[in-house]
């Protein structure tokens, strides 16, 4: 019979994968996107990397990237393996094709030389795998419980869904080296090719972070009526987003970098899965338990 602690190694692997994101994101805080060169997998022709601080940092991103993908690899195996449940199932194949398609990614960024857009959807990729994982060990926790579509994790899965778009243009923002600064010097040049350019994609990602908080919002609407598990999750998106907006206009008005800029998506990305939770928690905890699936010998 399943039980409540048959998830944490669901836990576990998107605890990794949330490690992973930040150690990415301080890849491109501290420069060192190239700090191997553009060699993949190995570290400038080698297996370890040289003794500087770009090369150690990029060839940790790896190494961490190689265990989370055995990880999520073994864990594929491991719920096919262990459960009957087709919601599981499902996710756990969502799972893997996430990850070929970030190690894929995760070569054409090195061995292009950084395109802006390909590192935009390699870091959307990642939050999608974590927040499977996540869906992954939430359902875990309620197996038998069949998904419900109320109004309030309707609206939860549409805040996640503008939240990624947020974090994706975030992205695509820090990696064309524009930034905060280059935001606000593209609204001082706004007639110029340069101004265009930065203004077009920072437009983008401060509109989609309004409607998040919009939809954030709306959710305080049905607060009462979600279960208490799914208020919790809703708390700590709230708490996430209320910390990224403000490290937001900070980063604005006193042209930081480098960690300022990895906290920020890093409670971006949180900001993601923490709706995440609350439209699963929504969707199982309100609805009627039944009969709890037999698990595979």
């Amino acid at each position: 019979m399943p039980t409540r602690t048959s998830a944490w190694p669901f836990w576990f692997a998107a605890c990794l994968t949330y490690g992973l994101i930040i150690l990415g994101g301080t890849v491109t805080g501290s420069q060192s996107g190239l700090g191997c060169g553009a060699h993949w997998p190995v570290c400038h022709g080698q297996l370890l990397p040289a003794a500087n601080i770009h090369s150690v940092i990029e060839w940790s991103h790896r190494a961490l990237a190689a265990i989370v993908g055995l990880v999520v690899a073994v864990m594929a195996v491991w719920t096919f393996y262990r459960t009957r449940d087709s919601r599981l199932r499902y996710l756990a194949v969502a799972a893997v094709a996430l990850l070929l398609v970030q190690v894929a990614l995760g070569a054409v960024i090195v061995l292009t030389r950084l395109p802006a857009l390909v590192v935009a959807f390699h870091d959307a990729t990642a939050t999608l795998l974590l927040a499977v994982l996540m869906t992954q060990a939430l359902v875990a926790t309620r197996l038998g419980r069949p998904l419900g579509r109320g109004g309030a994790s309707q609206l939860l899965w549409t805040a996640a869904a503008a939240a990624l778009v947020a974090v994706f243009l975030g992205s695509y923002l820090a990696h064309l080296n524009l930034s905060a600064s280059g935001f606000l010097n593209g609204i001082r040049v706004l007639g110029t090719d340069q101004g265009r350019l930065a203004v077009g994609p920072g437009w983008w990602h401060w509109m989609a972070a309004g409607l998040v908080l919009v939809l954030a919002a709306f959710s305080m609407r049905s607060y009462r009526t979600m279960p208490a598990s799914a208020r919790r999750w809703v708390s700590l998106a709230w708490l996430a987003l209320g910390l990224q907006a403000g490290l937001g206009l900070v980063l604005l008005a006193t042209e930081l970098d480098g960690l300022a800029l990895v906290a920020h998506e890093a409670l971006g990305v949180a900001t993601v899965v923490f709706f995440v939770a609350a439209a699963v928690r929504a969707s199982t905890d309100a609805a009627t338990p039944s009969r709890i699936p037999e698990m595979s010998s």
